[in-house]
């Protein structure tokens, strides 16, 4: 997921991630580490159990997953909105500083 480009069809989409490179980079590398950290234990863990404990575990690191970069993502997303706010406030001040003469 991290080499690939923003798009609406792979990768963790979520509406600023969509619309920014930089939270998509970061949301989509994030992302990638979770999965890989998600999936090698289940792989080892799928060679030891029965039919049913395997779906189990494969639908429960799925949802686990799912939930995890979201919160992630979401996390990202604020982050970047919040610097964006304080830099439009930065700006804003200094707007003010040079229009009022100091």
């Amino acid at each position: 997921m991290p080499i690939m480009k923003r798009n609406s069809f792979f990768g963790i989409r979520i509406r600023l991630s969509l619309q920014n490179d930089c939270v998509w980079k970061k949301v989509n590398n994030m992302g990638s580490i979770i999965y890989y950290l998600m999936l090698f234990p289940l792989f080892g863990l799928v060679l030891y159990f029965d039919d049913d404990t395997k779906l189990f575990l494969s639908i429960l690191t799925i949802v686990v997953f799912n939930v995890v970069v979201l919160l992630i993502a979401l996390k990202i997303e604020k982050n970047y909105l919040i610097k964006k706010r304080k830099k439009e406030m930065h700006d804003l001040q200094q707007q003010r500083k040079i229009e009022t003469g100091g």
